[in-house]
């Protein structure tokens, strides 16, 4: 096998543990601030996916990472809403 295919190995490897890591990451950091018993106790449809997620967990990270206030923004659409942290 030539260098360049264990060096494209060796990196692909790296990039995989790497993903890995930061996935057992999230995961301790979700549990560490409640997360899943605030999903868990809410109930089904709770959970927040992405930029898209229920109110109360949005105000929630907003708290947790330090601003004081969202303020809903009067954004005319049917099946959205905009906040703006502050």
């Amino acid at each position: 096998m030539s260098s360049s295919g264990d060096a494209e190995r060796f990196s692909e490897g790296l990039r995989q543990s790497t993903l890995a890591w930061f996935d057992v990451l999230t995961i301790y950091i979700g549990q560490k601030l409640g997360f899943y018993e605030a999903l868990h106790a809410a109930g089904p449809g709770a959970a927040g996916t992405g930029a898209v997620m229920r109110p109360d967990i949005l105000q929630r990270y907003a708290r947790e990472a330090g601003f004081s206030a969202v303020e809903t923004l009067p954004v005319a659409h049917e099946g959205w809403a905009f906040y703006r942290l502050l």
